[in-house]
């Protein structure tokens, strides 16, 4: 979940020339990890696939679940990958909205979706736990004084996710999240940044 980095906006060259051994390796797929997505409300997959390039913003894109599938093809027999994201969008006016203290439209969507695919699963005679929520997201609010709300926002929004998604969850999941570039193009980034590293100490489960 989360916005552009979370959607997919890397090239498939970039990774074949930066790193050949690991491109080749996964260029046709993780076979027992699958994944489903919708990004941008237009480039969507709703049939779970083997996971591979391609899922990103565009057909020549792809993102965070490549590496994912990498890291879970070896630590179980079958897993899924459920992916809602959508560039540029704000974890406080977007996921969240009034204050944060509600569930935003894109929230909303994105967890539907999650719950929709969850229950073909079921539905398959499997039984589905989720295991963690990754969340790539905080440039949106690094360009103004938003920043200043982001740790107490991203609080709140896992908080919902653990309270929305309790049936599908086994005592707890994860939640990792990730930094933000600290490029000049996003003025506030070390603000958001030491705001996922101050709630990774005051939250349980929370990397």
């Amino acid at each position: 979940m989360g916005q552009s980095n979370a959607s997919g906006n890397s090239p498939f060259e970039y990774l074949q020339s930066k790193d050949p051994e690991t491109y080749n390796r996964l260029k046709n797929g993780v076979s027992n990890v699958y994944c489903c997505y919708f990004n941008n409300n237009s480039q969507r997959n709703d049939a779970f696939e083997t996971t591979k390039f391609g899922f990103g913003d565009a057909s020549t894109l792809f993102g965070p679940e490549v590496g994912l599938a990498d890291a879970l093809s070896t630590k179980a027999k079958t897993s899924y990958i459920i992916k809602g994201a959508l560039g540029g969008s704000s974890l406080i006016n977007q996921w969240l909205k009034d204050n944060c203290s509600k569930r935003g439209d894109l929230y909303n969507s994105s967890v539907g979706y999650i719950k929709s695919k969850l229950e073909i699963l079921k539905n398959e005679g499997k039984k589905p736990q989720v295991k963690g929520v990754f969340w790539m997201q905080g440039e949106s609010e690094s360009h103004s004084n938003l920043y200043k709300y982001y740790k107490n926002a991203e609080q709140k929004l896992i908080r919902f996710l653990r309270e929305d998604l309790n049936e599908y969850t086994y005592k707890y999941f994860n939640f990792v999240d990730a930094y933000i570039s600290n490029k000049t193009v996003w003025a506030q980034a070390n603000k958001i940044n030491e705001a996922k590293e101050k709630n990774t100490k005051e939250m349980a489960h929370f990397y």
